[in-house]
């Protein structure tokens, strides 16, 4: 503690902690009626040369686990405001780095800027090769900018550009542009969160291919809480594999719509198949589900000159 003509400060050379667990009250609990005060300012600066969590773990009111955080470590300043000169995160094999500060008061302004990546613990096999990432939280709770840009190479695949504007409040989060540009694809959307209802809407959904003439478009909107989907895509010149000069299957143009939850789902389709050893047909598919079997209830199929139609269920959980 340093006492002398200037204010004291309380410097802190070490604080580690471990197996961090924080739980949400029940919404009658008398505790969940907490409210934040106006000012959570400390009437003395605190210097913390390292603070160090090892293992933090976020439950909902029943007791199962939201996210963990592997590890977090910082050097920050807390007096009128926080002031985080470096702090680091590790989580689900993601490297997140970040400095800033925040007004410890009313209206708590805040900005951040950003570095994230992959952790040196994930491995090739698990879909992302390379992921580069940086950007800027800035704004107010109620109102605030996120940006982001870099690179995103899924396994397999060139490295692609990566670009995220977007603004919100404790509400909602609406990104303006979400896009992703490279050798292999180019796909942009926009997309709105809302916080209180847990739903997702995705909108302008544009996916093409460079040398191709591959268009694919559509909008969904899901239901986090529920797990509710209803959406629709479309599509023009799909080729399966793709890339090759002759495909295995080759569709002109076709549409889908999906509707309901994991465990009672819904899909209703039609397409233009093209087979490498039939010609172009017409097919439409009515299917339902839920994660132990499927049922097709109307297949309909228009093949030279013909038409072929059936019914079948496929209950995957009995192997088959």
């Amino acid at each position: 503690l340093s006492l002398g003509l200037f204010p004291p400060v309380l410097r802190v050379g070490s604080l580690e902690m471990q197996g961090l667990r924080y739980q949400s009250l029940a919404e009658d609990s008398p505790e969940a009626e907490f409210k934040l005060p106006d000012s959570l300012a400390l009437p003395l600066r605190v210097e913390m040369e390292q603070l160090s969590i090892a293992g933090f773990t976020n439950l909902d009111r029943d007791g199962e686990e939201i996210f963990e955080i592997e590890r977090f470590m910082a050097r920050l300043t807390v007096h009128k405001s926080l002031r985080v000169q470096q702090a680091e995160l590790r989580m689900d094999g993601m490297a997140l780095d970040l400095s800033g500060q925040s007004d410890l008061a009313q209206p708590w302004s805040f900005g951040f800027d950003w570095t994230a990546g992959l952790s040196k613990e994930l491995r090739p096999g698990d879909g992302v090769s390379e992921l580069q990432l940086e950007g800027r939280l800035q704004g107010e709770p109620d109102e605030y900018r996120f940006s982001a840009e870099g690179v995103l190479k899924p396994t397999g695949f060139e490295g692609h550009q990566l670009w995220l504007e977007s603004r919100g409040s404790l509400e909602s989060l609406e990104a303006s542009r979400v896009e992703i540009s490279g050798p292999d694809l180019r796909f942009s959307a926009q997309a709105d969160v809302n916080w209180v209802d847990m739903s997702l809407g995705v909108s302008g959904l544009e996916l093409t291919a460079p040398g191709s003439d591959l268009a694919v478009n559509g909008e969904a909107v899901f239901d986090l809480e529920n797990g509710v989907l209803d959406g629709q895509l479309n599509w023009e010149n799909i080729a399966w594999p793709p890339g090759v000069d002759t495909p295995d299957w080759f569709s002109r143009a076709g549409r889908v719509i999906v509707s309901g939850q994991p465990d009672d789902w819904k899909i209703d389709g039609t397409a233009e198949l093209k087979n490498a050893d039939l010609p172009a047909g017409d097919v439409q598919l009515v299917a339902r589900g839920n994660l132990r079997q499927a049922t097709i209830e109307r297949l309909d199929g228009r093949i030279l000159g013909g038409q072929v139609s059936g019914r079948g269920a496929y209950d995957w959980s009995a192997g088959g």
